[in-house]
């Protein structure tokens, strides 16, 4: 299943959802309907801008979404595969904590990730 697919079942499955709900809330129906019943495990999701600017919503909404979807392990989060602290620069100043923000990465795969 091909990028454009899996946009395109998203976008329709979204539409789907009943307006008075919350964004956010669509956007989790939407996916968890797309992930139990459509996709197969290890399928890799588009980038959370592809899949925001398909749905008209921000990339904020659309993170909660899927942050949701990373609690209840309907998503996994990919394997990471960047370079240590030797190939990132230094931050100038240490940046503020942010209490009870946990950002979804951004990537994501139905089911296991592959390996």
């Amino acid at each position: 299943m091909d990028r454009q697919q899996v946009l395109h079942q998203f976008m329709q499955l979204y539409a789907l959802q009943p307006e008075r709900l919350s964004k956010q809330v669509r956007i989790e129906q939407a996916l968890r309907q797309a992930i139990t019943q459509q996709w197969p495990s290890g399928l890799r999701l588009p980038s959370h801008r592809v899949l925001a600017e398909a749905i008209n919503v921000a990339r904020q909404t659309l993170a909660l979404a899927i942050g949701t979807l990373l609690e209840e392990q309907l998503l996994k989060p990919p394997t990471a595969k960047v370079p240590g602290p030797a190939g990132r620069l230094p931050l100038t100043r240490p940046c503020p904590p942010m209490p009870n923000f946990h950002p979804a990465p951004n990537e994501c795969w139905v089911g296991p990730a592959p390996a």
